[in-house]
């Protein structure tokens, strides 16, 4: 071998060995893009499992934060109801005091009246026995009996004013516990309509709170009004002595008392009509409310019954027309026999008629052929034959022509029937092979569903 192969050769080799090297190298390089996908896999599916995991940690403090708020809101609507009871309770209870307020008061009201009738009568004895009663010793009684009665009257007097105090601080704690029960069927309201976990429950518990404290200062005033009319009471057990001083006492505190009954029942009427306002005030709302939902309830129910009768109307048609198409397949399948029927015919009879007309037609040639064939027979034979003499008759040609007319317009009617007849057949065969297709496409159809 010479030199130049041996160069040759040497060289293919190594451009094979290039090749195999190039190969291991791609080799090398796609094992590691392998592993590092693999790597770039486990670490996502990692990724993917602490997510997972994650969310269903989630779910679970989710699911927690649900049940804690639903029994939260549960709790508050309980309390709700039972604050809702206990005022329910406290209206019944106050609406009965008020009733029975009432009859009192018009009982009171006719001993007012008598009372008065009553001290004008006892004044015009005073006033007549006046200058009588010149006594020494009558005269400083009743001077003293006088002063007492007007330091009763002032004690008195202070003791209502700071009664009607205390009246008016607790018509503003009424008003104010009206206002906390508003708000708290507000509040009631929201929370009942709303889901969001974000609700506090720490209104309704300022409000129960509230609600406490007016309580107890309602039953603080209650109990300093009890306090001031026992000790006015025992003031004026002590200012009066004596018969005549215990009749006017009694009138007097009779009539003080009558006033305060009717000022508290003023002022509890008062309460109670501002109270019944906004309970109207809130039925109306409600009934507004409850009016516009019945309101969108009807037309909703208008609308639906509408709908429910268009599609029963719908599929009435539907069946009502089914039914027309099922009779109109039915009559045109009749038409269509009586039609084939009658084309049939009238094809026989036109074949008829073509056969007549041809078998006349031959007579008529062999008659003529006959005739002429005597003619010939008779020239031969040396006879000439007379000429018929010509007839000419008006009434037989003016016959033939009219029966000729009359055999003409026959054909034309005939041949315009017929061709409006086999123009029907041919629509026919059409409009039932376009039939039988439908029917057939429709049969494919349920068979492919």
């Amino acid at each position: 071998m010479s030199s130049a192969e041996l160069e040759a050769e040497r060289d293919e080799l190594q451009s094979q060995i290039n090749q195999i090297q190039g190969r291991v190298d791609d080799t090398y390089r796609l094992d590691q893009e392998k592993i590092d996908l693999r790597k770039s896999k486990v670490r996502l599916e990692n990724d993917l499992n602490r997510l997972r995991d994650e969310k269903r940690a989630l779910l679970e403090t989710k699911d927690k934060l649900q049940v804690g708020l639903d029994n939260e809101i549960e709790r508050a609507a309980a309390k709700e109801n039972r604050l809702s009871a206990e005022i329910d309770q406290l209206q019944d209870r106050l609406f009965i005091l008020s009733e029975k307020r009432d009859h009192e008061l018009i009982a009171a009201k006719s001993k007012a009246e008598r009372l008065e009738l009553r001290t004008q009568e006892l004044e015009a004895l005073l006033d007549n026995q006046a200058s009588i009663r010149a006594e020494a010793s009558t005269s400083p009684d009743f001077s003293i009996l006088r002063r007492s009665l007007e330091d009763a009257r002032r004690q008195e007097r202070d003791a209502l004013e700071r009664e009607s105090t205390l009246k008016a601080s607790i018509r503003d704690l009424k008003t104010r516990i009206v206002e906390l029960e508003r708000e708290n069927h507000e509040l009631k309201a929201k929370a009942l309509s709303t889901s969001s976990p974000k609700v506090s429950p720490s209104t309704p518990l300022k409000v129960q709170e509230e609600l406490r404290s007016l309580r107890s200062q309602l039953l603080d005033m209650h109990r300093a009004m009890k306090d001031i009319k026992t000790q006015n009471h025992e003031l004026q057990h002590a200012s009066v002595n004596e018969e005549e001083r215990r009749d006017l006492h009694d009138l007097l505190k009779s009539s003080t008392l009558e006033a305060e009954s009717l000022a508290v029942r003023l002022s509890e009427r008062d309460t109670r009509v501002h109270e019944l306002r906004t309970h109207l005030r809130r039925v109306r709302d409600e009934r507004a409310l409850s009016i516009k939902k019945a309101d969108a309830a009807r037309h909703e129910l208008e609308s639906l019954q509408a709908r429910y009768e268009a599609l029963l109307e719908e599929l009435t048609q539907h069946s009502e027309r089914k039914g027309r198409h099922a009779k109109e397949i039915k009559g045109l399948g009749k038409e269509i026999m009586w039609l084939k029927a009658r084309l049939v015919r009238e094809e026989k009879f036109r074949q008829d008629l073509a056969w007549s007309k041809g078998l006349m037609e031959l007579g008529e040639r062999v008659r003529i052929a006959c005739n002429e064939t005597d003619l010939k027979m008779i020239a031969e034979m040396g006879v000439k034959p007379n000429s018929p003499r010509k007839k000419f008759d008006a009434r037989l040609k003016l016959k033939a022509v009219a029966c000729m007319a009359l055999a003409v317009c026959r054909m034309q009617l005939m041949s315009a029937e017929w061709k409006k007849l086999k123009k029907l057949g041919e629509g026919l065969r059409k409009a039932k092979g376009e039939v039988l297709k439908k029917r057939e496409s429709m049969r494919r159809k349920a068979l492919t569903d």
